[in-house]
């Protein structure tokens, strides 16, 4: 969660230099900006449903939407690249909030999912203060469009942790299937005999 959040919180610093350099209008500025809420807001409701069937998907397409989102920003010729960077952006956020959360409650339904659940929103904070860190860490004679790309690196992390979610369900519903119930001397999808059966 952390590593896909640093590019959340480094655009901040550098939205006073896009708007410098691509010289917008300050309505144009507020455009850019709130295309991010307005894509998360929109995509949440696809990005349930997605989750709800691939949670694994999910977090796979979270980094991806937003990598091509920053490119986006980076290389934005017009201001309607920006948006539309801005936009793949909020849609990448929704992805990794509602597949995480997804995959915290089917990993753990019970009273640890509240913890983790906690822990998920706290990296995501942590995520957010450390992309702000760093931006006031790099060089200040760096451009904004190479500050940025660098802040948000710990993206990368991202597709890893879908692969990882993907094999760790694999080994429980094998071990559900298998040995877990087998090995119980349970045969899944038999009916369970009546004892009272045996003596007529």
């Amino acid at each position: 969660m952390a590593g896909n959040t640093f590019l959340v919180g480094a655009f901040g610093p550098v939205l006073p230099e896009i708007a410098r350099t691509r010289g917008l209008a300050d309505w144009q500025l507020g455009v850019v900006a709130g295309a991010f809420g307005f894509a998360r807001m929109a995509g949440a409701a696809p990005a349930g449903i997605l989750a709800g069937r691939h949670v694994a998907l999910s977090l796979v397409l979270s980094p991806l939407f937003l990598a091509a989102g920053l490119l986006c920003l980076v290389v934005a010729p017009s201001f309607a690249l920006l948006v539309i960077g801005r936009a793949l952006m909020g849609i990448g956020h929704t992805l990794l909030m509602v597949g995480g959360i997804t995959a915290i409650l089917q990993d753990d339904g019970g009273a640890g999912a509240s913890f983790r659940l906690n822990v998920f929103e706290f990296s995501g904070m942590l995520g957010i203060l450390g992309g702000l860190a760093l931006m006031g860490l790099l060089p200040t004679h760096w451009p904004w469009n190479l500050s940025l790309p660098v802040a948000a690196a710990p993206l990368l992390i991202g597709p890893v942790l879908g692969r990882g979610h993907t094999a760790r369900r694999a080994r429980v519903l094998a071990h559900a299937r298998g040995g877990g119930a087998h090995g119980a001397g349970v045969v899944v999808g038999e009916p369970v005999p009546d004892p009272a059966a045996r003596y007529p």
